[in-house]
């Protein structure tokens, strides 16, 4: 009796995954009993640590501009390769956003505000900036509150192009250090 090559094959990669199977035999039950405590979970800490301060003006006219000027440090305990400047401007502004940081330095709005992207890499104890300029609209009345800072994501090597989004969405630790601050808006 024949067999064909294709039955042959399918035994011979079969078997060993059935033998595989057989030899590995002992219980769920028996193997969760004998396994170790979970050890308690530990606090990863950050990959850095920001300190940040804006600077802005305490009172604009109806339909004037806010300019603010974001510092943000970083004290480590490692370089930040990762991170961004910006957050939540204030509502009521109109017209473009205007911003000025390190040269090659690229912003847009995301998900939860206007953020920047510095070209280099902050080595523990070196500072960056990031200027912004909004016009409010001249409706605009009481006052314009801002959230403003710094973003890190404690990002795995292999990952650093993945953007702010999708980091979030895969679950990766992010930082956030705000600052919110407030301006009065005048007749």
């Amino acid at each position: 009796m024949r067999k064909s090559i294709a039955k042959i094959a399918t035994t011979a990669l079969a078997a060993p995954v059935v033998g595989a199977l057989l030899l590995t035999g002992a219980p769920a039950s028996a193997a969760a009993s004998s396994a170790p405590a979970a050890a308690p979970a530990v606090k990863a800490e950050p990959y850095n640590r920001f300190t940040v301060s804006v600077k802005y003006p305490r009172k604009v006219r109806k339909g004037g501009a806010i300019t603010y000027v974001i510092r943000a440090v970083n004290h480590g305990p490692y370089a930040a390769d990762y991170y961004w400047l910006g957050g939540k401007l204030p509502k009521g502004t109109t017209g473009t956003v205007y911003y000025t940081g390190p040269k090659g330095t690229k912003c847009d709005f995301d998900s939860d505000g206007f953020w920047c992207y510095p070209p280099k890499v902050l080595e523990v104890g070196d500072q960056d900036f990031l200027i912004l300029k909004v016009k409010l609209k001249r409706g605009t009345t009481g006052t314009a509150t801002a959230r403003l800072g710094a973003f890190s994501a404690d990002v795995p090597t292999g990952a650093e192009t993945l953007d702010k989004d999708l980091l979030l969405e895969l679950g990766i630790k992010t930082h956030y250090w705000w600052k919110t601050v407030k301006t009065k808006i005048t007749r």
